[in-house]
């Protein structure tokens, strides 16, 4: 049963689905993801106050906790290696405190 975090809050995971890799992840301990924005203040020319304020840059957060067969299979896959994983999707599914469908696709590209 996989604990999903979106921002904070947990949610009850004992229906998730999370797939990567073309294979369907039967042992995820949990699945943590977020999003942050900056809030920053303007300052104008000749003054220490700021004038306004703005929305800065998004930050995207997320990590996994698999069970270690998952990362021997990770590993094997990478020859050895884990930081030589090329980027890949997470996909995930399941239902939130109002019982709507979620599913995120989380990028793991960049």
């Amino acid at each position: 049963m996989a604990r999903i975090i979106k921002d904070g809050k947990a949610y009850d995971g004992g229906d998730a689905i999370i797939t990567a890799l073309a294979q369907i992840w039967d042992e995820v301990n949990e699945f943590t993801y977020g999003t942050s924005q900056e809030h920053q203040l303007n300052h104008t020319i000749g003054s220490n106050k700021p004038s306004s304020w703005s929305m800065g840059k998004v930050t995207y957060t997320g990590s996994i906790t698999i069970m270690m067969n998952q990362a021997v299979a990770l590993e094997k896959a990478a020859k050895g290696d884990l930081l030589a994983l090329k980027p890949f999707d997470i996909n995930v599914t399941f239902s939130d405190d109002y019982t709507n469908l979620v599913y995120k696709m989380s990028y793991l590209n960049s």
